[in-house]
């Protein structure tokens, strides 16, 4: 009863070729004479790695750690392994290949190492070309599972690699996500702001005085800014400035005229120099402008120089009861609002300069 199959030339051949890429067959031969060790040898071919054992004790260490490929046990006549050898060979089975070499084993053997696990049981008694033909098909069913694992072992740390990209891939694409929408929302923003300066643009265009333009800035000022109480200052010719329109909700122009008239000697000239917007709240501090707090003490205040091409145009003071400060948006708008009345005063003044 054989116990393996002879493989074609091809497959011999190919399993050649399988052994040279990935190393000689390792051969653990438990018990074997020299004749035997010679056999093995030439089956297993020139590349083998051959350790030979008198005995299976002492060998564990060796086959745990996956040192070996195949394992051949060569028991004597009538001898059989123990019940411990049994359950050490067959869970070596899971790893290596395990061969039993017996002189005419009877059929039942046969049974008992099929149902262990084993590669089978090899007959000494054939002839030596039948045997090293037997051996050599063993080696080779050993290199392909050597071989196989190996693959595996490539596809799985493969898998876990795309795995890694993977999640790499997912959370960059969350990022992203998150940048698009961050971008979306600036985006909006942006049209959003766009578009009301394109209508304050179209209001203050459509207006030709004077007061009707500095009426039509303040109104899109409080609207737009939150404010309550807002007033606009021009500079005069002698360097001096002045109040030139007021905007009232919650403070007439008299009881916050001492206010407008310190704010327009003393700090006007020095806002207007400026060419951002100057946010002011009660009892804290706004660096390089704390001398603001004592004149516009009590309000959140809102300052905005209107810049034309060269020099600022205006000053806008903005302002309401409480200490709530300015929104970032309010401030963004302001800005954008300030710019866009101070070119319109810029080419008032000049048209009106050109007709005098």
């Amino acid at each position: 009863m054989p116990a393996a199959i002879c493989p074609s030339s091809s497959s011999v051949s190919k399993n050649a070729v399988a052994r040279q890429a990935i190393g000689g067959v390792r051969v653990l031969v438990v018990g074997g004479n020299d004749e035997f060790l010679h056999n093995v040898n030439a089956a297993a071919g020139s590349r083998v790695n051959l350790r030979s054992e008198p005995r299976l004790t002492g060998c564990g260490p060796y086959i745990r750690q996956g040192a070996v490929d195949v394992v051949v046990v060569v028991l004597g006549d009538g001898e059989w392994p123990s019940i411990w050898e049994q359950k050490f060979l067959a869970a070596a089975s899971r790893h290596c290949g395990i061969v039993l070499a017996s002189l005419n084993p009877s059929s039942h053997r046969w049974v008992d190492a099929t149902q262990c696990g084993f590669e089978g049981i090899l007959d000494l008694g054939v002839p030596v070309p039948a045997r090293t033909e037997i051996l050599s098909s063993i080696m080779a069913r050993a290199m392909a599972r050597r071989q196989l694992a190996r693959r595996v072992a490539v596809l799985e740390a493969s898998c876990r690699k795309l795995r890694r990209e993977r999640e790499q891939s997912e959370a960059e694409v969350g990022r992203l996500t998150a940048s698009l929408a961050e971008q979306r929302a600036h985006c909006d923003t942006v049209v959003a702001d766009a578009s009301a300066v394109s209508e304050f643009r179209t209001l203050v265009s459509l207006e030709v005085e004077l007061d009707a333009t500095l009426r039509t800035g303040l109104t899109a000022f409080v609207l737009r800014t939150g404010s309550a109480n807002a007033a606009i200052l021009l500079p005069g010719q002698d360097g001096s400035w002045r109040v030139a329109a007021y905007l009232k909700s919650t403070r007439t122009r008299a009881a916050v005229e001492g206010m407008l008239k310190t704010f327009g000697e003393d700090h006007a000239a020095l806002v207007g120099a400026q060419q951002s917007v100057i946010t002011v709240q009660p009892n804290t501090t706004t660096r390089h402008w704390n001398e603001l707090h004592g004149t516009l003490f009590g309000w959140s205040s809102l300052v905005a120089p209107c810049w034309g091409e060269s020099r600022a145009e205006a000053v806008i003071l903005c302002f309401r009861d409480g200490d709530r400060a300015y929104e970032p948006a309010g401030i963004r708008m302001a800005q954008l609002l300030s710019s866009e009345l101070g070119r319109t005063l810029e080419r008032n003044r000049r048209v009106q300069s050109r007709a005098a």
